[in-house]
């Protein structure tokens, strides 16, 4: 434990070790050191034996065999066949192999030592070309660790193999396929084979345990036994294949170059077919694993609270397994991060996120590892996934999705694309669904207050008309909103007098419905400091409002004082709607303005008017919200049909004259939305007649 303590230490102030790391590569880093420490000194046995058996005259007779060695060996590295296997949610465990071991024993078991060189001027050609693509990447001691065991497994090994193969009567070239000739080759195959699992079975094992320290006991069992199949697959699959090796050797040996090429062309073709479905195979794996996960999430958002409260929780608990040895992120603007990176693998850089924010029309992205990412001008350190998240309502872009992957295989990497574009609309769909049900609330909530409010208003009218000897009096309010910026009312005054209102505020809503009750508080209030000076009772009312509101707003008003007994009539016209007196003799006349509205200037003043109602005599007082009732041909009311009307009402009291006046406006606009308040104030001095 200490000789392993003390490796790790002496590798990491050789390479470069990121505190940045997470958990996870840590482990990763650790295990190669120690593969590296028992690898490196065979593989120096191995290069040092190779050089001194190695035969120069074999180069200068046999190069374009060798050369044809070198193409294949590179031909079948390129057709490798691979696998995975889910240790835990979202980590993998992947092994690979190829047929390159065929031609490279086969060229062995022709000419000798020498024939290996081929395979590892490949590795060390392979190496150099990309030293700066794995130092930059981070990923360079993991490189060493891989050739060194690969160069291992191509050198000390297979010279070990062929020693023995002398020893048991072999001989460069295979003679033949007869039984003795081919026996010694072929257990010198299996030699060198099982010797490569040996080399590789402790760093096979040790890789399993960083990815299992999280993991219970059964499922530290199950796991294992999953990498013990991966294992089987991929690394004894060369076991059935190796024999082939021997009988190519074979057949070169005894009908020459043309049929060897035709046995490797086979299984060159068998290589490629086993690439391509090892491709596939795992391209519609993690293709399933994805549509289940983001099913999963799906079905999972459908029945999470409406307000996305626990959508961060269903991201945790199904995202993770979408994308393998992947850190996963996804986050909405400015700084709400909806699923965190997790602390086994790297951190995403938050350069990322402000390059993200900083695109205009961005979209899903992959940018492989060696790479520059686009905000930086140098080789990314791994491999990077990028989908937008937009709004769904105005398209603009409210946050990003993205999967940075350290070791996956990057061939596989860009397949995971549509799955994140998939997750991103989803959560672009859930914050678009609690939007709605957020602007469901509130709008539900503001309805609740408006009708309160709208009952609250209703509650500050008079409910019920005065009952005065000799008058008749009625009055309507007909709100088209839940609220009202219309009132009206009735003041009981000292010596038996009456004061009457009709008042109308410059808007609607709940602004107006709230200036209409401070305007009504204030208009009771100072018509009882002013029984008989309706214009004194305006004044105060003005001075009031613009000391006590900020509000841009003004409110037109007819203030009358009525004396029943004589029907005298005090009033005050504040830039309102003239009403209509119709005497009893059927003349129409108007109370025309005597000041401007409430609210509006500070000293503005109003002048008293002065009428008598006789017996018999109507007085009508109405808002803008009849006058400009509009019907289907965008024709308003006006006040003519209001004296038409008037003219045809003598003899009906005053509630008759109000429903009459109501009825024909209804069916003047039809089913036309009214577009304001109906207020409508009918007083009527009863005639002597009108007793009997």
């Amino acid at each position: 434990m200490q000789m392993g303590n003390r490796l790790i230490q002496v590798s990491e102030s050789l390479f470069p070790f990121s505190e940045n790391m997470g958990e996870h590569e840590k482990a990763i880093w650790q295990n190669d050191i120690i593969a590296l420490f028992y690898s490196a000194p065979l593989t120096i046995i191995g290069l040092i034996w190779l050089v001194f058996v190695t035969d120069l005259s074999i180069f200068k007779h046999h190069w374009f065999f060798m050369l044809g060695t070198l193409v294949l060996v590179y031909i079948f590295r390129q057709y490798d066949f691979f696998a995975y296997t889910e240790i835990k949610t979202g980590l993998y465990a992947d092994w690979g192999n190829s047929l390159d071991a065929i031609p490279t024993w086969a060229a062995a078991l022709l000419l000798g030592p020498t024939a290996l060189w081929p395979g590892l001027l490949l590795h060390l050609l392979n190496f150099i070309f990309k030293w700066k693509e794995n130092r930059a990447t981070g990923k360079l001691l993991n490189r060493i660790r891989h050739y060194c065991m690969d160069i291992a497994d191509q050198t000390l090994l297979p010279l070990i193999a062929l020693s023995f193969y002398l020893a048991w009567g072999g001989s460069f070239p295979l003679a033949g396929l007869g039984l003795f000739q081919v026996l010694p080759a072929i257990y010198a195959t299996f030699l060198w084979f099982l010797l490569s699992r040996l080399l590789w079975l402790p760093h096979f094992i040790r890789s399993f345990f960083p990815a299992s320290h999280s993991l219970t006991h059964e499922e530290r069992t199950s796991s294992l036994t999953k990498i013990v199949k991966l294992y089987a697959i991929t690394d004894l699959t060369p076991l059935f294949v190796a024999p082939f090796s021997v009988l190519t050797a074979g057949l070169y040996s005894q009908n020459g170059l043309s049929v060897y090429g035709f046995i490797m062309f086979g299984l060159v073709m068998i290589a490629g077919l086993a690439n391509q479905l090892s491709k596939v195979a795992e391209r519609s794996y993690h293709r399933s694993r994805e549509l289940e996960r983001i099913d999963l999430l799906g079905a999972a958002i459908i029945n999470a609270p409406l307000d996305a409260s626990t959508l961060p929780d269903l991201l945790t608990e199904y995202v993770p397994g979408m994308f393998p040895d992947s850190q996963v992120e996804i986050r909405i603007f400015p700084s709400q991060v909806l699923l965190p990176g997790s602390n086994e693998w790297s951190p995403i850089p938050e350069s990322l996120w402000d390059w993200l924010r900083s695109l205009s029309n961005p979209e899903a992205s992959f940018y492989p590892s060696g790479e520059p990412w686009p905000w930086e001008n140098k080789p990314a350190p791994s491999s990077l996934l990028v989908a937008p998240i937009f709004n769904i309502d105005t398209g603009g872009l409210i946050g990003g999705a993205c999967v940075m992957v350290r070791w996956f295989p990057p061939k596989i990497i860009p397949y995971f694309l549509p799955a994140l574009q998939s997750l991103a609309t989803q959560v672009s769909s859930a914050l678009h669904q609690a939007d709605v049900y957020t602007r469901s609330l509130a709008h539900e909530l503001v309805l609740q207050e408006l009708s309160m409010a709208g009952e609250i208003q209703a509650n500050l009218l008079p409910d019920q008309v005065p009952q005065i000897t000799g008058w008749q009096f009625a009055a309507t309010l007909e709100a088209t909103r839940e609220t009202s910026g219309d009132f009206y009312d009735w003041i009981d005054l000292p010596d038996g007098k009456l004061g009457f209102v009709v008042a109308d505020v410059a808007d609607k809503g709940m602004g107006a419905a709230l200036f209409m009750i401070l305007s009504r508080t204030l208009i009771r209030s100072h018509a009882l400091d002013h029984p008989s000076r309706p214009e004194a009772a305006l004044r105060d009312v003005n001075e009031r409002i613009l000391d006590e509101t900020g509000a841009d707003l003004f409110v037109t008003a007819f203030y009358g004082v009525l004396d029943p007994a004589t029907g005298h009539i005090d009033y005050c016209n504040a830039g309102h709607i003239p009403p209509v007196w119709i005497d009893n003799q059927m003349h129409t006349s108007t109370l025309t303005r005597t000041g401007m509205a409430l609210g509006v200037l500070p000293d503005a003043k109003w002048e008293r008017g002065t009428v008598i109602l006789a017996p018999g005599d109507i007085l009508l007082l109405f808002t803008d919200g009849i006058t400009e009732a509009e019907n289907r041909e965008g024709k308003f009311y006006g006040n003519q049909p209001i004296l038409d009307i008037a003219g045809k009402c003598r003899g009906l009291n005053a509630d008759e004259i109000k429903q009459n006046i109501l009825d024909n406006v209804h069916t003047f606009a039809e089913k036309a939305f009214l577009s304001d308040d109906i207020t409508l104030m009918v007083i009527v001095r009863e005639s002597i007649k009108d007793h009997f």
